[in-house]
């Protein structure tokens, strides 16, 4: 199975890929949405892995323009957000 993986944290993104790769899958790791975006028009992927917040284009822009974009076959996308500090969500203890 081939993945993409939009991630602007360099650790994070070596990380991911190590992972998916470790599970037999082939991971190609970029660090914003846009270079995402146009490896994503170059090749086919079944699932898509996308940081939330990243500069240049948002995990979220991704998804919209893959979902727009005509395709025979579904692919998956996890979107991922991570939040330092205190707790944004919950039972608003901190």
């Amino acid at each position: 199975m081939r993945l993409l993986i939009a991630e602007d944290d360099s650790v994070t993104r070596l990380n991911l890929g190590a992972a998916v790769e470790r599970f037999g899958h082939e991971a190609t790791a970029v660090p914003d949405g846009s270079k995402a975006w146009k490896a994503f028009k170059a090749g086919q992927y079944s699932v898509v892995i996308s940081d939330w917040d990243m500069p240049v284009m948002d995990g979220v822009e991704l998804c919209r323009r893959i979902r727009e974009r005509p395709s025979d076959h579904y692919v998956y996308f996890i979107l991922v957000a991570t939040r330092g500090g205190r707790h944004r969500y919950g039972s608003g203890r901190g």
